[in-house]
């Protein structure tokens, strides 16, 4: 169960720390002092990426042990729905520079969300 929280919870920072982007201009109005505003975008994505490149190791260790272990079908869930999706994030976070990118994000974050809550079912015939 640990990993599934420590997954949950780096992909939820991810999202915030996007999300918190995304809304800049709103929180800038009210004089909030979150981490884009602070330090900027630049390093802001930087952050992400440290976290989001920090979930991607994690999800590749649990994927090639479950691989190796012969548990094709939860390790193929992760490869496939999970991985995947998480390089796809990084490219595009690389990129982002519109409020619009950051709500993308958001999304993919939210999808890979619901792959890894998803795969749970999966998880439960792994020992």
């Amino acid at each position: 169960m640990w990993p599934y929280a420590l997954a949950a919870f780096l992909l939820t920072v991810v999202r915030e720390i996007v999300k918190d982007v995304e809304d800049m201009r709103g929180d800038a109005q009210h004089g909030c002092r979150t981490l884009p505003l602070v330090v900027g975008v630049a390093q802001t994505k930087w952050v992400a990426g440290i976290f989001l490149a920090c979930l991607a190791l994690l999800t590749m260790g649990a994927t090639a042990r479950l691989l190796m272990n012969g548990h094709w079908p939860l390790g193929t869930w992760l490869l496939l729905l999970v991985l995947l999706p998480l390089a796809q994030l990084a490219r595009l976070l690389l990129r982002a520079d519109r409020r619009r990118h950051f709500k993308h994000l958001s999304a993919w974050c939210k999808g890979i969300m619901l792959a890894g809550v998803l795969s749970m079912a999966l998880a439960g015939s792994v020992g």
